[in-house]
């Protein structure tokens, strides 16, 4: 356990280790280029942690300024570089991209990019956090015009000291060269010396034609995995303090319904209400510290007594692990949840938006020679981070116990927005609050517990004037972080005599995120067709959080599965009958067009409709199927056709194969890509098939792996690509999302392609399936 081991320091610490090369920059006059200023002769002969402080203090509040080139990166005597962003490695690989812009754009090898230095609120620009994987996108062009800035600088120092034209210069690998003289040369290291660029980011500075692109585009391995694979990596499970304590939470057993209470207002209701303490049990536990009741809501603490939890903290882990299991708290029941969700989602006031409307669809229905209707379920999901959610927290306190600063090391993806909620919950300003980025056990999305235990070590660490680190238990971190929300979908089309959809009619029930996405990529989901897109959003029943995609998969689900039960109506190939539902002049249509017909290609289609005829006479074996599916997301297109194996006896479903056709755009990094893709059809593939958040009827009852089960091997697919790059396009956004949304829906049509059965609700469970196949 890593409390038994005893804190380290001179150098082998695991925040120094972390700093190292940052501070060693500083020592020697570097640190000035990121921060701003010259660190005082004091500081540059200290520890690692005066560095830090020092540096901290210059840019509290908005961190960094976001428009200078000296924000962004440091150049060391080494040559080395370090590029710097609040944007922070979820596992998806995005630093690395970002890594190869910026070596890009300065001409040096990625061999010589140093570790980055991500998401501390006192030395990094606040570039707005890492979500709906944007970081390329967004960052990307800054650091283009920061590394175009900073060669352009050093070009014109290098000029000056060798009293040479600027076309006399050539770079290789942070080295200028005088073409005329190959002796003189000099590395950028030794050009900026200790001074600062002082520079703005500005597009007065050229950036380089893609076409002399030497690192993006290319696959270059993330910087992270070997330090991981090495055991060489510090997750923030791993941060030590001297003199930290140990502590465990104790909540009810899951979320209730008095979490989040629906309402049209979105109004948050009360807490389960802490009854009683018992403390009788323990007596016998050694390194006991205190026990401490925690007042908070999410980002609303203190909410008239009505305790969010109970800490108990101690000298060392494995004593917080005994002392919670002894711990012996009441809470006040609950209310009753609704039996049928939802059936209650269509009851439940709410904020009833027209996303999109385009002619007359009432008109165009009644005049339809065939209606067509489905309802789609899609549950609770949960994020489900395969590590336990974990934060240290070390509190200032005065000599009254009043809280005067506070450090947090948590894995948030936006610590400047989350620092808030240690400011109010200590009742300090934010500027008072750092917040340091490590690692954490994954995300998938915004996985709200995040800001929840950030704020249990705040106030714990506050309880006991000490640096305090809190671990969940597997109970608390499935039970709760918030979810991916449960949602309700009707949709209807008309079909006219010609066999097209003449009007198309949708509604959705359930969270207001993204209604943007509302509805279908098609021709007959916009003008001049006549459609309507209706969303009914409330806040629901449990604590809800972006989950990867928000809404598109189960919009996905429903719209895809819907497309194809016309599809079959009609007796069409599902892939040709999309096919006549884009338009190739409009250019997201074309794009659609192009990795629908690549994935098609590559998984061998042959034209048919479904479900597979080869199947009708066997009823009981097992049985295969195909199912395609699209989606589209900021600028990534996505296709997935999926083949399933599904054995008519037990209803379990075994995906074989998939292939994806993926257009992002222009590529920095093709084999980050498909790593991507593949992660993340892999875990839609676990959503569609056995992902489900149950309750008991009072609180949410799936807490552990097993009630919770998540994607086996033996239901894992063979995986291929059909990437296709597009020089000539901007870099698509979404990279890690667009996979996850269009494969549950690709799964559910190849099971009604296997087996004639259409499931209408997530997950494809082996009982539903089975259920449904003995109600055929």
């Amino acid at each position: 356990m890593t409390d038994q081991i005893e804190p380290r320091f001179a150098g082998d610490h695991p925040l120094e280790r972390r700093w190292a090369r940052r501070v060693f920059l500083r020592t020697m006059g570097m640190g000035a280029m990121a921060i701003g200023f010259r660190m005082p002769a004091e500081v540059e002969a200290g520890s690692a942690a005066s560095a830090m402080e020092s540096g901290a203090a210059a840019h509290a509040l908005t961190g960094p300024p976001v428009d200078e080139v000296d924000s962004y990166l440091v150049i060391g005597y080494d040559n080395r570089v370090t590029l710097m962003t609040d944007k922070v490695e979820l596992g998806n690989g995005p630093i690395t991209g970002l890594m190869q812009i910026l070596a890009e754009e300065l001409d040096v090898s990625f061999e010589k990019m140093g570790e980055p230095l991500l998401a501390d609120t006192s030395l990094t620009p606040n570039n707005g956090g890492t979500y709906a994987s944007n970081c390329i996108t967004s960052v990307g062009p800054l650091l283009r015009q920061a590394g175009a800035s900073a060669r352009a600088a050093l070009l014109d120092l290098a000029s000056k000291r060798f009293s040479v034209p600027l076309d006399e210069l050539r770079v290789e690998d942070g080295v200028i060269h005088v073409r005329s003289n190959p002796s003189l040369r000099v590395s950028y290291g030794e050009l900026i010396a200790g001074k600062q660029f002082n520079l703005k980011l500005t597009t007065d500075v050229p950036q380089k034609p893609v076409s002399e692109y030497r690192i993006v585009g290319k696959s270059i391995p993330r910087f992270d995995i070997p330090r991981k694979v090495t055991n060489n990596f510090y997750f923030v499970h791993d941060v030590q303090l001297p003199g930290m304590l140990h502590a465990r939470t104790l909540r009810p057993k899951g979320q209730s319904l008095s979490w989040s209470s629906p309402g049209p207002k979105g109004e948050i209701g009360p807490h389960s209400v802490l009854e009683h303490i018992d403390e009788s049990e323990l007596a016998g536990v050694r390194g006991l510290v205190r026990v401490v009741p925690v007042a908070h809501l999410g980002n609303k603490p203190g909410l008239g007594g009505q305790f969010n939890c109970v800490g108990v903290i101690c000298e060392r882990e494995e004593q917080a692990v005994e002392a919670a299991r002894r711990l012996r708290v009441t809470w006040a029941m609950p209310p009753r949840m609704p039996e049928d969700m939802y059936a209650e989602l269509t009851r439940t006031p709410a904020r009833d938006k027209v996303a999109a409307k385009g002619g007359d669809v009432e008109a165009a229905l009644a005049g339809a020679s065939r209606v067509m209707e489905a309802q789609y379920r899609f549950p609770y999901q949960a994020h489900a981070s395969l590590g336990a959610l974990c934060a240290v927290a070390d509190v200032k306190v005065d000599t009254g116990g009043n809280p005067t600063s506070a450090t947090v090391w948590c894995a948030l993806q936006r610590t400047y927005k989350y620092r808030q909620n240690v400011a109010t919950a200590l009742g300090i300003p934010p500027e008072n609050v750092r917040m340091i980025w490590f690692e954490g056990s994954g995300s998938y999305g915004s996985n709200n517990g995040d800001p929840v235990v950030i704020v249990d070590a705040a106030m714990m660490s506050k309880a006991v004037g000490r640096p305090v680190r809190v671990q969940w238990f597997r109970e608390d971190t499935h039970g709760w972080e918030s979810y991916g929300p449960i949602h309700l979908f009707n949709l209807k089309a008309g079909i006219s005599g010609a066999g097209r959809i003449s009007a198309y009619d949708f509604e959705v029930f359930g969270s207001g995120v993204a209604l943007a996405s509302a509805g279908a990529p098609y021709t007959f989901g916009r003008d001049p067709a006549d459609f309507r897109m209706v969303a009914h959003t409330f806040t629901t029943y449990l604590l809800t959080a972006p989950l990867r995609a928000p809404l598109q998969p189960a919009t996905s689900f429903a719209t895809e599965s819907f497309l194809d039960e016309i599809a079959a109506a009609l007796q069409e190939d599902p892939l040709q009958f999309r096919l006549g539902y884009l338009d190739p002049s409009r250019p997201a249509d074309a794009r659609a067009v192009v990795v629908l017909k690549a994935a098609a290609e590559k998984f061998g289609w042959r034209s048919r409709p479904s479900p597979n005829p080869e199947n009708s006479g066997d009823k009981q074996g097992v049985v295969r199927g195909r199912g395609i599916a699209y989606g589209p997301r900021s600028g990534s297109y996505c296709a997935t056709i999926m083949e399933v194996e599904v054995d008519q006896s037990t209803g379990f479903v075994r995906p074989l194969r998939a292939v994806v056709g993926y257009d992002v755009g222009f590529q920095v990094n093709p084999e980050a890509i498909i790593q991507q893709i593949e992660g993340g059809l892999l875990q839609a593939t676990g959503r569609a098939l056995l992902e489900e958040i149950k309750t008991d009827g009072y609180r949410v009852s799936t807490l552990d792996w097993e009630t919770y089960p998540i994607l086996r091997f033996d239901q894992v697919p063979d995986v291929a690509v059909a990437l296709i790059n597009r020089p000539d396009q901007p870099i698509g956004g979404g990279v890690g999302e667009a996979p996850v949304i269009s494969p549950i829906a690709a799964i559910a049509n190849a099971v009604f392609d296997a087996t004639g059965v259409r499931l209408r609700q997530v997950p494809l469970t082996a009982e539903r399936v089975l259920e449904a196949l003995k109600n055929r």
